[in-house]
């Protein structure tokens, strides 16, 4: 069976991507496939030819060469190929099958971004200051308890305006785990590790970094995000700043 266009590129990739596979079996499967005529549809290279080119021991090739037929890469017809060698048909079906399955895992992990971290209903105004419990609508919300009352108390007058200098470190434990979840911990810890919070204007929220090319990257590449973990309690920000400490 003649493959269709990009079926060669989609069995490199499910070859490539297979987990059942191991190093010696996926390059046996790559030559295989390099063996296949697109005009005539023949694939019959001999096990010893593979093992020349592949610089591994025939034993090795007729193993793998089973295992690849036993996992539905390729359909062996003993004897039917050049110089009563066997011929081979890539499965082309399966290998469209795994592409699919590819592209729906690489959609489903892209779509954890799209849904709102705010529940539609209102948020909640402030912490409580009591121990009762109530009930809160920002599902990753890192306070224990909330309250819909909307009369402002002090915990609330900390919210609303600049946060006293006490409160800086309860800043950033509130919005960097949020910021780690959105950007990964990879490029978190990369970028945002030594970041500290500065101050809260009236729509910019004030950071600082240890160098200037740090402080210019934040800015350029993650502002977006930056100002989403922070607008669940202020929701006017609109403009992300990161100046350079002084050096101690």
């Amino acid at each position: 069976m003649l493959p269709e266009k990009y079926d060669t590129t989609f069995a490199l990739k499910a070859i490539g991507l297979s987990d059942q596979l191991n190093k010696t079996e996926k390059r046996v499967a790559v030559a295989l496939l390099d063996h296949f005529n697109r005009k005539t549809a023949r694939c019959d290279p001999s096990q010893q030819t593979i093992a020349a080119l592949l610089g591994v021991d025939r034993k090795t090739v007729n193993r793998a060469i089973k295992k690849i037929v036993r996992l539905g890469y390729f359909n062996s017809l003993r004897h039917r190929g050049s110089w009563h060698c066997n011929s081979y048909q890539p499965c082309w079906h399966r290998f469209r099958a795994d592409e699919e399955k590819w592209s729906a895992d690489r959609r489903k992990h892209r779509s954890r971004f799209d849904s709102p971290e705010m529940s539609p209903s209102l948020r909640q105004v402030c912490p409580t200051t009591g121990h009762e419990i109530t009930s809160q609508t920002y599902p990753t919300n890192i306070f224990p308890l909330t309250s819909s009352d909307p009369q402002p108390n002090a915990a609330c007058q900390v919210r609303n305006g600049p946060p006293a200098r006490e409160e800086t470190q309860n800043y950033i434990e509130i919005v960097a785990p949020r910021i780690e979840r959105r950007l990964g911990s990879a490029r978190f810890k990369s970028w945002f590790h030594s970041v500290r919070f500065e101050e809260l204007r009236k729509d910019e929220i004030v950071l600082s970094a240890d160098m200037k090319f740090v402080a210019a990257k934040i800015v350029e590449q993650f502002e977006p995000q930056v100002l989403e973990c922070f607008r669940p309690e202020h929701p006017n920000l609109v403009r992300l700043v990161v100046i350079v400490r002084a050096p101690r």
